[in-house]
């Protein structure tokens, strides 16, 4: 309904410009409910995503950084890519999403149904219900085979990019693991969950 209220506005002003549709019919009450709606979704944005960049570098490089400093980081980033336009390039950034994700899906798949090297380790820890105590810090077989799906899935000419790139990964890792090449470089322990404090007197 919210869509086709858009499209039925903007074939009534004539105008595909938001901020023209909605002075036209609700004026700067309904400009100002898009603004600060937009600073609330983005305040969302710019906390899951200096979140996400604190984790990674911190799991895989082992470096804890200020997360106060990254957040800023990428808020003035994000501000001047806004500004230069990168909106006008958002339809490929979804392109290339639809082709750069779902390789992954095909990759645990195949490792956890067919290939099944750390499989051992998952049904050792389920049984014990933890998790496991370690994992691959690097699996450079996974990364190689993500790229090579991925623009396999954004060159193909037929069928659905994101079929074709999930269909390759999968593949591809199943014919990796066959010729031995699906293994890990160095380790890293993982975290085990942190019990509600209050809880370990009564535990324990």
């Amino acid at each position: 309904m919210i869509g086709l209220t858009g499209v039925l506005l903007a074939h009534a002003v004539r105008s595909s410009d938001i901020a023209t549709i909605i002075l036209s019919s609700v004026g700067w009450v309904g400009v100002l409910i898009i603004v600060l709606g937009t600073f609330k979704i983005n305040d969302w944005n710019l906390y899951s995503s200096g979140l996400g960049i604190v984790n990674f570098i911190d799991v895989v490089f082992g470096r804890r950084i200020n997360r106060a400093v990254v957040t800023a980081v990428v808020g003035v980033t994000g501000s001047i890519l806004a500004a230069a336009g990168i909106l006008n390039s958002f339809t490929d950034f979804l392109i290339l999403l639809g082709v750069g994700f779902p390789p992954i899906a095909g990759i645990m798949v195949a490792e956890y149904f067919i290939v099944k090297t750390w499989r051992k380790d998952l049904e050792e820890s389920r049984a014990a219900g933890t998790l496991p105590n370690s994992a691959p810090t690097w699996v450079p077989a996974t990364l190689v085979i993500w790229i090579v799906s991925a623009l396999i899935g954004h060159y193909s000419t037929f069928g659905l990019p994101s079929i074709n790139a999930v269909a390759s990964a999968f593949v591809l890792y199943v014919v990796a693991g066959r010729l031995g090449l699906i293994r890990g470089v160095g380790r890293t322990t993982t975290e085990a969950p942190q019990e509600p404090s209050g809880t370990s007197a009564l535990t324990h």
